[in-house]
């Protein structure tokens, strides 16, 4: 009778937690996205709190002045770094990638086909039949490596159209980002001064 009473209360605490954390666990699959630019903020608040305070400090400044300034710099290198490294894989995305049928057809396609026709030539002294079924596999593996570059590269050309359409949740993102950290260094200050 004791075991049972064990085993009940073992089964209700596993089945009570299982489901405190699945409720967690959904919770935050769901609220990551939509928090994400506020724990953000508060991490870039987090981090230049403390040169902030030290610059107020040695200045003798408000301590609103470092926060801000130091913001506001942080974010503007973090914005010119982010474009820069976004106009390059743009540019190098928009050159390479519609190029690479045509490399593949004018480039690629014919050396793999001399190459094929050597293998051919060495094996069909040996069996004659072999030649037919290497000029069969070898049409069908063009065929699908052709299909599959072509549609790879119409994927990462919608692709990068679908970041560019999602550019204005972007910037509302990061205005919210911005914005979080300025509330989380106010918050930080008056925390500090208490």
């Amino acid at each position: 009778m004791v075991d049972q009473e064990k085993q009940k209360k073992f089964v209700l605490a596993a089945a009570f937690y299982g489901i405190i954390l699945c409720a967690l666990y959904f919770s935050v699959k769901l609220l990551i996205s939509p928090m994400l630019p506020f724990l953000a903020g508060f991490l870039v608040a987090w981090l230049l709190h403390g040169p902030s305070v030290f610059l107020a400090e040695r200045l003798h400044l408000k301590p609103k002045i470092p926060a801000v300034v130091l913001t506001a710099v942080f974010y503007i290198l973090a914005f010119i770094l982010i474009a820069f490294i976004g106009v390059q894989i743009g540019v190098a995305a928009k050159d390479v990638f519609p190029k690479l049928p045509g490399l593949f057809n004018d480039q690629i396609l014919p050396f793999i086909s001399s190459s094929m026709e050597q293998v051919k030539g060495s094996l069909g002294q040996f069996d004659p039949s072999i030649s037919s079924m290497i000029d069969a596999w070898f049409s069908e593996m063009t065929s699908s490596l052709s299909q599959s570059i072509t549609t790879v590269s119409t994927y990462i050309i919608k692709l990068m159209s679908n970041i560019a359409m999602g550019t204005p949740e972007m910037i509302l993102r990061i205005v919210l980002t911005v914005v979080s950290t300025f509330l989380c260094q106010w918050i930080l200050k008056k925390l500090s001064v208490s």
